[in-house]
This record gives structure tokens, sequence and C-alpha cells, in this order.
């Protein structure tokens, strides 16, 4: 996912930390299906905003791994690390960070591939039944 300079912030103290935070362009980047009723940006609380935010999160780990196995034959290469922390209206802020020392870790990559992935999955199923949920529910009123 490419996470544009608008939805992007840096750290002013750390110029290898970037931040992204969920929003409904990145719900159109990362989903090819369904119906998305976002009118702006979505409120941090809402359950499919909360879960487009972890499936971002999780995003980020992926490239953050495929990123370090793809240099993992590159001279003085320093890995990337995806952060998580909680956001205090819901949700989840992501942090990449370069470790402080080079050197490759394949075994530790493929295992936070597979976590990345399970964890996109997982955010995946919230967010469509949040859908399904209120298309149900857009049918009742309609």
């Amino acid at each position: 996912m490419r996470v544009s300079p608008a939805h992007r912030q840096r750290d002013k103290f750390d110029e290898s930390v970037t931040y992204t935070r969920p929003n409904a362009q990145t719900a159109f980047d990362a989903l090819a299906f369904g119906r998305l009723f976002f009118t702006g940006a979505p409120a941090m609380n809402s359950t499919s905003a909360i879960a487009l935010s972890g499936m971002s999160a999780a995003q980020l780990g992926l490239q953050a791994s495929a990123h370090n196995i793809a240099n993992l034959n590159t001279a003085g290469f320093r890995r990337q690390q995806a952060v998580q922390g909680a956001e205090a209206a819901g949700g989840v802020v992501t942090a990449l960070r370069q470790a402080p020392q080079p050197g490759h870790s394949l075994e530790a990559d493929v295992v936070d591939q597979l976590q990345e992935k399970n964890a996109f999955l997982a955010n995946l199923a919230v967010f469509r039944a949040q859908d399904r949920m209120t298309g149900s529910l857009l049918d009742t009123l309609g």
C-alpha cells in the first residue's frame, strides 16, 4: 500500500519513523470488494475504522518484512521493524523503525509475515461482518 504525503506524518525527532493512519482511501486501496459506507473520514471508534487501522498496520508489517527479505544480501543493511501502538480513540498506529545494528533475521521475517497475514485476515473478517450488518440495517430501514 502506498501512503500519500497527505496521509503520512514524519516524526520530528527521528526521521527513520513513519506513522500511517487509516482513511477511506486506504480502504479502497486495500479492499476490492463490497460496499463502503464512508462519508468523509470515519470516526475511529467505529468498528469499520478500527478494522481498517488493523489492516493498515498488518499491511505495513508485511511490507517491512518483505523489504527485509528482499535485502538479505545487501551489505550493511539494517532491518525495518513495524512497531504498533494503541490509539486513544480506538485502532492502531504503526511506526516503521530501522534496527540499530546491521544484519538480517530471515526466520523472524518469515514469522512476522505469517503473523501479519493472519492479523490482516482477522481484521478483514471484522470489516466484512460490519459491512454485512450495515447492509442489513439499511435494508431494514429502506
